[in-house]
């Protein structure tokens, strides 16, 4: 028997956020070293690391960012906030007719809408063919009627 301890409340049991806090440490450790920064500087790094995985396309997602997803932006690059000039220092207003407003905001929802219905069916696909995989190379359990089993559950 092996005890095998979670926090309490824990979507991952099986080591894998270490796994990716490992990948994230020493990728941060790298930058810092490539760009020669001071080690007091990863929590900006740590917002343009965030930054980057937000606006990157995923599978998952049917090639869309999960920025486009949550909020409908557009993607950008990390490499603009770190290369971002103000072009002009006076802003410009522009008022916009409610009735252009009110339609424009319908075509955002029902673009939302079907992107996520889009979303929805690709996941679910995914979950069905990886419900499916393992039991291609499972094997047969070893025990015949009279044995003893602890948590047997088909």
């Amino acid at each position: 028997m092996r005890h095998h301890f979670t926090v309490a409340y824990g979507h991952y049991s099986n080591g894998s956020i270490e796994i990716i806090n490992r990948h994230y440490l020493s990728l941060i450790r790298a930058l810092i070293s490539e760009l020669h920064w001071d080690k007091a500087d990863w929590p900006w790094l740590n917002k343009n690391i965030e930054h980057t995985i937000n606006h990157r396309a995923q599978a998952r997602l049917e090639g869309n960012a999960p920025v486009t997803v949550f909020t409908g932006q557009r993607p950008d690059s990390p490499l603009d906030e770190i290369f971002a000039r103000v072009k002009s220092d006076t802003l410009q207003y522009h008022r916009i007719p409610l009735e252009n407003l009110s339609q424009q905001i319908k075509q955002l929802q029902d673009s939302f809408a079907q992107m996520h219905r889009r979303i929805v069916t690709t996941s679910e696909d995914r979950r069905r063919k990886n419900r499916i995989q393992p039991r291609i190379h499972r094997s047969e359990p070893n025990f015949i009627i009279g044995d003893f089993v602890f948590g047997w559950r088909s």
